[in-house]
Order: structure tokens, then C-alpha cells, then sequence
């Protein structure tokens, strides 16, 4: 599980989620991942047990193909919410991406397992079993 960066903190937040909405548009959508990641991170500070957080710290790290850090968020965000059928997707394809393929498997299984599962998730499924 990853740590939180006590150092820094975030300017005081009303509302976690509001804040991770600007980030997404305002710096993930643009590509400012490194700058999105620094935003984060400090909210982490103050955040830590918020699994949204964790999974879009996931999100931002498989953007710019940093697998192992990636894998550490989402295993984080699942920490706190292990139900999330959206980490579980994420974290199948960071877990595939660095060779893990029959846990990718499983947990992908896993989400298409509930009535709930979307057509990326059976997707991503699909891929993941035809290269494995």
C-alpha cells in the first residue's frame, strides 16, 4: 500500500471529490500528467483512505506506462474500496503489462463475472485472455 507524502500538504478541501474532478478535467484530459500526479499526491496527505484518490493516481500512472507504481495505487484504492469494479479493470491491465498475466485474468474474470460489467470490461477480457 502506498505511503502519503506528510512533507506537503494540500490547501484545505471542502470537497474530495469536486477537487479530483478538476484535476481530471482540468489537468489529466490535458495531459499534464506529471503535474496531475503532484496534485495528488498532496491531497493524499489529507486523504488517504479515499479510494477515488488512489484510483486515479492508478489511472495517471498507466497513462504514462508506469506499471509497477500504477499496480501500488490501485492495489491501494482496493485497499479501501475492494468492491470497485473500475480499479479491478485498471489494475488487470497493469498487472498484464508487467507479466502477470493469470492474476490479470482472474481479476478481469471477476468483473465480468457481475451483471454490472461494461462492454470495455468485456473487452479488455477478451484481449487479455487471447494473449495469455
Amino acid at each position: 500500500m502506498l505511503k502519503n507524502n506528510t512533507e506537503n500538504k494540500h490547501p484545505e478541501v471542502k470537497n474530495i471529490y469536486e477537487v479530483l474532478e478538476g484535476i481530471n478535467l482540468g489537468l489529466i484530459k490535458k495531459g499534464k500528467f506529471i503535474q496531475a500526479l503532484k496534485e495528488l499526491l498532496l491531497l493524499s496527505v489529507d486523504h488517504m483512505e479515499n479510494p477515488k484518490l488512489w484510483l486515479m493516481v492508478g489511472l495517471v500512472y498507466t497513462r504514462i506506462s508506469f506499471w509497477k507504481p500504477a499496480i501500488e495505487a490501485l492495489e491501494t484504492s482496493l485497499h479501501f474500496d475492494p468492491n470497485d469494479n473500475q480499479t479491478k479493470q485498471v489494475l488487470s491491465l497493469a498487472l498484464f503489462s508487467v507479466g502477470r498475466k493469470e492474476e490479470a485474468c482472474k481479476l478481469i474474470d471477476q468483473v465480468c463475472s457481475k451483471k454490472s460489467a461494461n462492454g470495455a470490461q468485456w473487452m479488455l477480457r477478451a484481449y487479455l485472455h487471447a494473449h495469455t
